[in-house]
């Protein structure tokens, strides 16, 4: 999986497709074919953080999360 967490949405896609550039990466080193690689999986989710002091809850950023299947 390649995952990341950033204040914005946007921020947090756009990091996490910096960091499946630098996968892909290693997987065209190791010639893996680009039709054993497949995403099985992406969420886009909001990250809230509990405030005991006002009893509730508050957004603090966005994390992605991409999961893969390669096939060696």
């Amino acid at each position: 999986s390649v995952w990341s967490n950033a204040s914005t949405a946007k921020q947090a896609q756009s990091l996490a497709a910096q960091t499946y550039k630098q996968v892909k990466k290693s997987f065209d080193e190791f010639k893996i074919k680009k039709e054993d690689i497949q995403t099985t999986g992406y969420s886009l989710s909001p990250s809230y953080e509990y405030d005991a002091k006002t009893q509730r809850n508050k957004l603090n950023g966005y994390q992605v999360t991409q999961s893969l299947s390669v096939i060696v």
